[in-house]
């Protein structure tokens, strides 16, 4: 009977926090979702697409972040919660403050430089100060639900969540009423609202204060997995962003615009996507530190059946429905997004399986092949970009953002280790 019942309460317990994740997840994409509708109606494509040209900025400093910290993190952090957890997230932590100082001192030095070379002038010094901000106060708070994520504080993240995504809707709403809404108030506003999750979070994070050996062990060992993950956060920006870069310098920001705003609209498939990433990396993580490998295969094939049969669903009605979703989101309807926003739709499975391949090869602590993917991918989208849109426009973009996403795939399928593996500790990262 106590049995029974032990069983009964294990399966809540599991059913909450997913249902934690779940509302979590959903709060991120559903804000991110409204507050691009917003900046859409109310800048206008053309002054949207120049905003996401600086957010691309944004995004390179959170890869960094995530590669070097975060990531890691996920996979370690539940692997040394059999030793002193507390003393390595806070070892983890100091690593993170000189990170963002680092982001501080050579952002500050790159920003106007950059903003000059590729043309991108900004209003004043206040829009690169703002886009500083935003850089450091995103990472700050990535770090902090990362770290939830890999502690199960899943209700704090979801806490830290309401208060950065929340409060950004809140702020761009009320910036909108009153007509002041530009690209640098949006900045500012994002900045704020992510402030106000890193103040929370770091006052209830926990002891921050770690020898100067757990850092050092810390570092060796964030080093050693993040070798790879580093340089390969670099290619996959480019391979993310290559053609919506080129895109905005041969048609001009509003052609950003329509990119940015047509994969924004598949909201709904981000919150599994974000929840495959921040979830099932710790989860698979704990099952590696038993060494039951098979198991852990047996789990990623399931979430692949579900997780895959989900996703096709919901792209092939995004896809059917891409014209009269773009008329009611965004208030317009053209051809160019309704095909858009059918390619991006019929990319989320591919991007799926990209997601569950990579984390196999994480927890396995094997991070070159997902690098060759990447770079591979970055090289195609470097070399083919500019002349797919000079020839073909967007939808010259739409196909290499396809096709490098198809070559990603099918390095990550070839890559994949076997089941049977040395115990963690003593796997090598290769």
């Amino acid at each position: 009977m106590s049995a029974s019942r032990g069983l009964r309460e294990r399966v809540s317990a599991a059913i909450g926090r997913s249902a934690l994740v779940t509302v979590d997840q959903a709060l991120v994409s559903g804000s991110n979702l409204l507050v691009t509708v917003l900046l859409v109606r109310t800048l206008g494509l053309a002054e949207f697409g120049r905003f996401s040209l600086w957010w691309m900025a944004v995004v390179f400093a959170q890869s960094l972040q995530q590669a070097c910290i975060g990531t890691p993190m996920l996979t370690i952090g539940p692997k040394e919660e059999r030793r002193d957890g507390a003393e390595y997230y806070a070892a983890v932590g100091r690593l993170e403050v000189a990170f963002l100082a680092a982001v501080v001192v050579l952002g500050g030095a790159l920003a106007l430089p950059l903003a000059r070379a590729t043309g991108l002038h900004p209003e004043g010094w206040g829009e690169l100060a703002a886009i500083l901000a935003v850089a450091v106060s995103r990472n700050a708070h990535d770090f902090l639900r990362q770290s939830g994520f890999a502690r199960g504080r899943r209700s704090w993240v979801l806490a830290l969540d309401a208060l950065a995504y929340g409060g950004q809707l809140v702020l761009l709403l009320a910036l909108a009423a009153n007509e002041r809404l530009t690209t640098t108030t949006a900045l500012c506003a994002l900045a704020a609202s992510s402030a106000l999750g890193v103040a929370f979070g770091a006052a209830t994070f926990g002891a921050f204060r770690a020898a100067p050996g757990a850092v050092a062990r810390a570092l060796k060992r964030h080093a050693r997995m993040s070798r790879w993950l580093a340089a390969l956060s670099v290619a996959q920006w480019f391979t993310s962003n290559a053609y919506a870069a080129a895109a905005g310098v041969v048609l001009g920001p509003a052609a950003v615009a329509v990119l940015k705003a047509g994969q924004t609209i598949l909201g709904v498939l981000h919150v599994l996507l974000l929840a495959v990433e921040n979830v099932v990396p710790v989860r698979a993580a704990g099952i590696a530190a038993r060494g039951a490998w098979d198991e852990l295969d047996r789990y990623l094939a399931r979430l692949a059946r579900l997780g895959g049969a989900a996703t096709v669903a919901v792209s092939a009605v995004v896809a059917v429905c891409a014209a009269p979703l773009s008329r009611w989101v965004y208030g317009f309807e053209s051809a160019e997004q309704s095909l858009v926003i059918r390619g991006f739709a019929l990319l989320y499975p591919c991007l799926f399986a990209i997601a569950l391949l990579g984390i196999r090869l994480r927890t396995h602590e094997r991070t070159r092949p997902i690098f060759v993917a990447q770079v591979l991918g970055a090289s195609v989208s470097l070399i083919a970009a500019s002349s797919m849109v000079e020839v073909f426009g967007l939808p010259g973009a739409l196909t290499g953002i396809v096709v490098q996403q198809v070559l990603v795939l099918l390095v990550l399928l070839y890559a994949q280790p076997s089941s049977a593996r040395a115990p963690v500790g003593t796997a090598q990262v290769t």
